[in-house]
């Protein structure tokens, strides 16, 4: 009886020892683990509420002010002129006659300069078209008088050829004088520029006798009730 009981523990205790060496199953690990969580723990992060994502977003971004800004008026510096130069005057009263009294602040010479030197130069080229013309007439009947054979129209062509010979002398007589005035006159309105020029001691008279020249008149401006100081200066 005894032989048969040892096989029988012997398969038992192999049995115990199997089953605890056995690696749990599902049923078991879900067990262990709801076992395992403590219900009276409190998470860490339960004490304070979430926070808003939207919120953290909002507090990220800077909020823009609804006011607009004054516009800030800009203040052009003041620009700084170049002085006046003899040179300068002199330049410009080559470009053009009178413009260099005008730098001078002579205007009403310059103007003057200019109106006499429009008109000279359109006197020239009024005798330059008056001679193009007539030398054209001349060489048409020069070349009619030569191919002509009847003899009453040879001493016609010969005739306007004559007249068209003199227009066209004076015309080129006239053109030559005319030219002449309007480069002289350009020549000598550049050069007295330039001799009365800033820095020279008729600039400084002439700026002088501007000045003294000068009205000054004060008045009451009923308009905006209050003195007032109103002054002119002439051109030259």
């Amino acid at each position: 009886m005894s032989q048969k009981l040892y096989p029988l523990l012997l398969v038992l205790f192999i049995g115990v020892i199997y089953s605890q060496d056995a690696p749990p199953t599902d049923t078991e690990d879900q067990e262990n683990i709801e076992g395992s969580e403590d219900q009276n723990v409190i998470p860490e992060d339960q004490g304070t509420a979430p926070k808003d994502q939207n919120a953290v977003t909002e507090e990220a971004i800077p909020m823009e002010s609804t006011e607009d800004p004054k516009e800030e008026k800009k203040i052009k510096p003041p620009k700084i002129q170049k002085p006046k130069t003899q040179m300068g005057s002199l330049l410009r009263g080559v470009v053009v006659p009178g413009l260099g009294h005008v730098y001078n602040d002579n205007k009403r010479i310059g103007f003057l300069w200019m109106g006499i030197e429009a008109t000279l130069l359109a006197a020239t080229i009024n005798y330059k078209s008056e001679y193009d013309e007539s030398l054209s007439d001349y060489n048409n009947y020069q070349t009619l008088y030569w191919t002509e054979t009847d003899i009453s129209l040879l001493l016609l062509y010969k005739e306007k050829r004559d007249t068209s010979r003199k227009d066209m002398d004076a015309a080129n007589t006239n053109y030559q004088v005319f030219s002449g005035l309007l480069a002289a006159g350009w020549l000598y309105s550049a050069v007295s520029s330039y001799l009365e020029g800033p820095g020279t001691s008729k600039y400084s008279q002439r700026k002088r006798q501007a000045l003294s020249k000068m009205n000054m008149n004060v008045a009451f401006n009923h308009e905006q009730q209050n003195m007032q100081l109103k002054f002119s200066v002439p051109l030259r």
